[in-house]
């Protein structure tokens, strides 16, 4: 979904690729466009369960719940680092030619 992050939790796909294409470098869009797909894969189970709560705490996301949200990002945060083995291996099998490097994907203009 973003460009220094390999997996992630996305709650609105459609949002994700209008703000894309509205936003992002013109060489940019189609490789972006094109790396971000839905895992075919399963995810680790508690990676799910807290890419779910992390999704609710968006939901209600406003001044008022800043220490619920934050806590939700915190948990997922760590649900991504603690399954980091698991997630580069699913994204190798689905995307073999992709260029991430571990930290970020690169673009290049002749894309």
């Amino acid at each position: 979904m973003w460009h220094n992050q390999l997996l992630s939790y996305c709650p609105d796909y459609d949002k994700r690729v209008r703000t894309i294409e509205a936003t992002k470098p013109v060489h940019e869009i189609k490789p972006r466009l094109a790396w971000m797909q839905m895992v075919k894969g399963k995810w680790p189970d508690e990676v799910v369960r807290m890419a779910e709560a992390h999704g609710k705490a968006c939901k209600v996301y406003d001044n008022k719940a800043w220490e619920v949200y934050d806590k939700a990002c915190e948990a997922y945060n760590q649900a991504m680092a603690d399954n980091k083995d698991a997630i580069e291996k699913l994204h190798a099998e689905e995307c073999p030619n992709c260029t991430w490097d571990g930290k970020t994907l690169h673009f290049w203009q002749n894309l």
